[in-house]
């Protein structure tokens, strides 16, 4: 009776471990189709769910649980973000990247559980995630035929697919195509293989068209590597499909790029004929693999021949021109050397514990030696070390230096596979990419790699008599991961209708002043770290106390903008938002410690001087007080101090205008120039700001313009409406018999 009834609850275990398997690969399937979960809202029902099966994982196995080396230090890891967590410059995204980590570690812990011994559970994995991969780029395909609308699919004519960016999803690409290579060769069923096939081929022309420069630098030696890791008797076939699928993909790319119409599917459609073809031929033994690699050799350099003598255009694939070029100009490479100059310079300056996740967009306008705009250091590796500090990045480094060390351990024992070399292949793809770009940022990229480090599995597991703590601190950080990526979904769904509308129409309604509140208080208490809800919250009970004409409804709402500075210290927005707030309120003097500080917090940077001066000179104009002429005239003066700060190697790396080329910057110092009597000074402002004020505020500079050499006795050179010059020259009389009272 005892053995009838063990043997059914082992049945019922297998029975519920399979639904967990099939739950855990539908995950890993809709992981990347939103956008790759860059956001957080469509991060947080995959943690919710994440969690529960890791939860039940957890109860079933009991002390069975084993821990192995790379889980061990994930854990660690998500341990080393909860420590910047406590002094993180971001708080709430501090606290965000610590779940995240707690989330990657779950994935690579269920992956290893899961599927501990079983190769064809493995492969499951992997086609699992080949395919979502497939699916986005099919999407891409439909969207570049004009077949689907989605504009995050292509963003400026390069393919970024569901992954966000062109170069994260290049790098995806170039990891998942070696496994589409060996899965391939490895799959018995024909229509597992052509569809297979097919993938290998339509990920290729993705690669192409995603034009990332710095994947390619990655993708060829990983094809290189992909043969050395295969058996010997697979790497003829392989070869011969590296060479035709690679050459049909960038011809492929090259015609596809250039315009959006049905001819895209035509073309793809055409490739996978050929691919299909020339394969059925070697695996009904009509054609050998030895001529099949000299007949594609053969082929491909008749055809690149024919392509340079009779069609020149085309053969020199000038659409993928870009893939040939990487050079230190601005925009390229250079840029980013400054970007990492930068982030170890936060590093110093953070080296224990770093700065807690987002650390980097906190602070990186502080320290800037130029004008950029760049949240993301661009080198994952950086950005962990400015995240977590030198623990956090050694414990990222271990994990992949004992996967090296154990594949070599292993092949010296003769124990690796084919299957886990080329698995790991698909993760140093993964990482090596990730030193020069911020791959790791879109959620789906780590979630994907540490699947891939969690199949690996590992020689190694910690000894038993660690298990029990280890499942207790787990089970602890796996339970924070559901119940804050809980309350943070349920505080998305409570503000999204109000924040959608404020940041839409730019304007609240009186009939839904009262509703948005309601909505975004309730948002506030579920996500106490988000700053948003208090930034939108203060703005809608100020406007609540205005229409009210309340002034305690007006004060609280200030309060509440004040809370929201305490949760974010270094962004600008924040202290802007406060500012706009009390300039509209007509209290421009509260305003100005505000723009000040966003000067301080970014003076590489336009905004806070744009703003700071011309709260200074309508300060001036309302009041009649020349000191708040001086203080604009002083902005102007920390302009020209701060280029000069600015190293001259850096000068051509500058994205925008200079600072002091500012067209509002210079309009408003000719403004206190003219105000101050010195007309000559105003003129020289206004004719730096006409090179670059379009519209109606050029009109307004013309006047500011005329009037100023009208003053100085010199010939009008511009046009400017009469009224406008009558105004003009109303605010300067009026300042100066103010000025003369005070």
């Amino acid at each position: 009776m005892k053995k009838r009834a063990a043997k059914k609850t082992s049945s019922e275990n297998k029975i519920s471990f399979q639904v967990i398997k099939y739950l855990f690969l539908l995950l890993l399937f809709l992981a990347p189709l939103k956008q790759g979960m860059f956001f957080e809202a469509q991060f947080w029902p995959i943690a919710i769910i994440m969690a529960l099966l890791f939860f039940y994982v957890i109860y079933k196995k009991g002390l069975e649980v084993k821990f192995g080396i790379p889980e061990f230090l994930l854990l660690l890891l998500a341990g080393s973000y909860f420590l910047s967590f406590l002094g993180a410059a971001s708080p709430h995204q501090a606290y965000v990247g610590f779940l995240k980590y707690i989330f990657y570690f779950v994935a690579c812990f269920l992956t290893a559980q899961l599927w501990e011994e079983a190769e064809q559970g493995k492969k499951a994995v992997l086609l699992t995630i080949i395919g979502t991969i497939t699916v986005g780029t099919i999407m891409t395909f439909l969207a570049q035929a004009q077949l689907l609308e989605e504009t995050n699919l292509i963003i400026g004519r390069r393919f970024s697919s569901t992954f966000h960016y062109a170069n994260t999803y290049a790098a995806v690409l170039a990891a998942s195509i070696p496994l589409t290579a060996y899965l391939s060769l490895a799959s018995t069923k024909k229509w597992v293989k052509a569809l297979l096939l097919s993938a290998w081929f339509l990920n290729t022309v993705a690669f192409y068209a995603a034009l990332s420069r710095g994947a390619l630098l990655v993708y060829l030696p990983a094809l290189l590597c992909l043969l050395f890791f295969l058996e010997k008797g697979q790497r003829g076939l392989t070869f011969g499909n590296l060479l035709l699928i690679n050459a049909l993909a960038l011809a492929s790319a090259n015609f596809i790029l250039p315009s959006q119409d049905i001819k895209t599917i035509y073309i793809l459609l055409g490739g996978l004929v050929l691919v299909l073809f020339f394969n059925l031929l070697v695996e009904t033994k009509a054609l050998r693999i030895p001529f099949f690699v000299m007949l594609i050799i053969a082929l491909l350099l008749a055809g690149g021949v024919i392509a340079v003598e009779h069609f020149p255009e085309k053969a020199s694939l000038a659409q993928l021109k870009r893939l040939t070029s990487i050079t230190l100009e601005r925009g390229g490479a250079g840029s980013r050397l400054y970007f990492y100059e930068d982030a170890v310079k936060l590093f110093q300056e953070h080296w224990l514990l770093g700065t807690g996740a987002g650390g980097w967009g906190a602070l990186y306008k502080t320290r800037q030696g130029h004008l950029y705009d760049s949240t993301e250091v661009h080198s994952s590796v950086l950005q962990i070390m400015v995240e977590s500090g030198i623990i956090g990045v050694a414990l990222f480094l271990g994990i992949f230096g004992f996967l090296l060390g154990q594949q070599i351990w292993r092949s010296r024992k003769q124990k690796s596979t084919a299957l886990a070399r080329v698995v790991l292949l698909a993760v140093f793809v993964l990482f090596f990419h990730s030193l020069i770009d911020f791959d790791l940022t879109v959620t789906a990229v780590p979630l994907y790699l540490f699947v891939l480090v969690g199949l690996l599995g590992s020689e190694y597991s910690l000894k038993l008599r660690y298990s029990k703590p280890l499942r207790i601190i787990s089970l602890v950080l796996s339970a924070v991961l559901f119940f804050s990526a809980a309350s943070m979904g349920l505080a998305h769904l409570a503000s999204r209708q109000a924040l959608a509308k404020i940041r839409t129409e730019k304007s609240v309604q009186v009939a839904v002043i009262s509703q948005y509140e309601r909505d975004l208080a309730t948002a506030q208490k579920l996500a106490p770290l988000n700053p948003v809800y208090p930034s939108y919250l203060g703005q809608i009970k100020v406007m609540k106390g205005l229409h009210q004409k309340s002034a305690e409804e007006i004060e609280k709402g200030l309060q509440i903008l004040e809370r929201a500075i305490k949760l974010e210290p270094y962004q600008y927005e924040a202290y802007l938002t406060k500012g706009s707030t009390l300039v509209q309120l007509q209290r421009r003097a509260e305003a100005v410690p505000y723009f000040e500080k966003v000067i301080t917090l970014m003076p590489m940077q336009h905004t806070g001087y744009e703003f700071a001066i011309e709260n200074y000179v309508q300060l001036a104009i309302e009041t009649g007080k020349k000191d708040y002429l001086d203080l604009a005239r002083q902005v102007y003066l920390r302009v020209e101090k701060q280029m000069q700060k600015v190293e001259p190697e850096r000068l051509p790396y500058w994205q925008h205008e200079k600072l002091n080329e500012s067209a509002y910057t210079n309009f408003h110092a000719g403004v206190a120039a003219c105000l101050a009597g010195e007309y000559t000074q105003g003129i020289e402002h206004f004719t730096l700001a006409l090179k670059r004020a379009t519209g109606t505020f050029r009109e307004k500079t013309n006047a500011w313009l005329a009037v100023a050499q009208e003053k100085e006795g010199l010939p009008v050179t511009v046009k400017a409406d009469t009224q406008k010059i009558a105004e003009i020259e109303s605010i300067i009389q009026d300042f100066m018999i103010k000025s003369k009272e005070k």
